[in-house]
């Protein structure tokens, strides 16, 4: 089960397209999806790309913690 609305190493991060990464939060999201949450995937998108570069690791977007009782779900 993947915890995420979309995870992926830096590098792919950085070499994916920003429309296959919104398509991939967009598929995943359980919610209204209102412009003000497409607006801010794409500006945070934008902003992680210009900051990652040239680092290792992974990125999550909208990662939900289980918790005892119900899951948490952090919002980036």
């Amino acid at each position: 089960m993947t915890r995420a609305y979309y995870s992926a190493s830096i590098s792919n991060f950085l070499r994916a397209s920003t429309e296959g990464i919104m398509g991939a939060l967009s598929l995943r999201n359980d919610y209204a999806l209102i412009q003000t949450q497409r607006d801010a995937w794409a500006a945070q998108i934008k902003i992680l790309r210009t900051a990652l570069t040239g680092r290792e690791g992974s990125v999550y977007f909208e990662y939900s913690i289980p918790r005892m009782g119900a899951e948490l779900t952090l919002y980036c």
